[in-house]
């Protein structure tokens, strides 16, 4: 079953950068700069958790936050677009 991950990063290293954004754009749409909206197995999760760590460095960071329909339906867009309304690959299952 996949579930919904809400991943950001924090990574200084521009050809290390490109290679992870490349791992997420695998699984999931960019909703800005460093932050995706994932839809995927856990075991898929750990697998691209397990890749990136191989990749960043000791002053990178990477966070996975899961999310569940509680939290997506109390998230607030502000700005240019609102993925949840805009993106049909954003679905509540």
């Amino acid at each position: 079953m996949k579930k919904k991950f809400l991943i950001s990063y924090d990574i200084s290293d521009n050809k290390i950068r490109k290679k992870v954004v490349d791992l997420l754009d695998e699984v999931g749409i960019r909703w800005q700069f460093s932050v995706f909206f994932c839809k995927m197995s856990v075991s898929k999760k750990n697998t691209l958790v397990n890749n990136v760590l191989d990749l960043i460095e000791k002053n990178d960071s990477f966070i996975v936050l899961p999310l569940n329909e509680l939290n997506l339906s109390s998230i607030e867009f502000f700005g240019k677009k609102n993925f949840l309304k805009d993106d049909a690959s954003v679905t509540f299952l």
